[in-house]
């Protein structure tokens, strides 16, 4: 008998632990990974406000699990739909994940990050900010990091850059890729969660 043929007839584990939950009054939609895709992200939406109203009263918890921008077309579009969500004052949560450490760094003029920053996307995010991908070519990344500065809107900055890494639903935790065992989350480090490294 094979590993797997053991391990489906093994007998299950006695446990008075009732199942993980939310909550009973709350029901939760974890979208992760965007990456400037204004057009999915408005068709999932649709489908997520039918699916909340065919499912019966319950408190939507709609969770937005990192990596808003770079690849897709419409990253500029994508933060602001977000952050108008977040303010309607509905249960709407977004976390940080490592495209937008990158990004919130290039945005504040740090040069060092731009040659990770053109391989994970840039230039289509910058696209959706106005500049054309051919002048991002053939820009140095000093220059890339002076024309964010000057033309990536400080508010998107400031509001990516105020995500936390992690959020709690009952009893589950939502991060970006991932959490180290045996750490209280408390004392999980950004890289841990998903992210890079914040020191480059």
């Amino acid at each position: 008998m094979s590993w797997w043929q053991t391990w489906l007839r093994r007998k299950p584990v006695a446990t008075d632990r009732l199942p993980p939950s939310v909550g009973e009054d709350c029901r939760v939609y974890a979208i992760g990974d965007i990456h400037g895709r204004a057009d999915l992200l408005d068709a999932l939406l649709g489908m997520i406000g039918e699916d909340d109203a065919d499912r019966g009263p319950a408190r939507p918890i709609l969770i937005f699990l990192g990596d808003l921008v770079d690849r897709g077309q419409s990253s500029r579009a994508v933060i602001e739909r977000v952050m108008a969500l977040v303010a309607t004052g509905g249960d709407v949560r977004c976390l940080q994940g490592n495209h937008e450490e990158l990004f919130i760094a290039a945005a504040r003029g740090d040069a060092r990050i731009i040659p990770v920053f053109r391989r994970m996307g840039g230039a289509q995010t910058l696209e959706s900010y106005g500049l054309a991908p051919d002048v991002f070519d053939v820009m140095t990344d000093l220059e890339i990091a002076e024309w964010m500065l000057h033309h990536v809107p400080r508010e998107h900055v400031e509001f990516l850059d105020a995500l936390p890494d992690w959020t709690e639903v009952g009893d589950y935790l939502f991060v970006h890729a991932g959490i180290r065992p045996g750490i209280p989350v408390e004392q999980q480090k950004p890289l841990t969660c998903g992210g890079y490294a914040r020191a480059f």
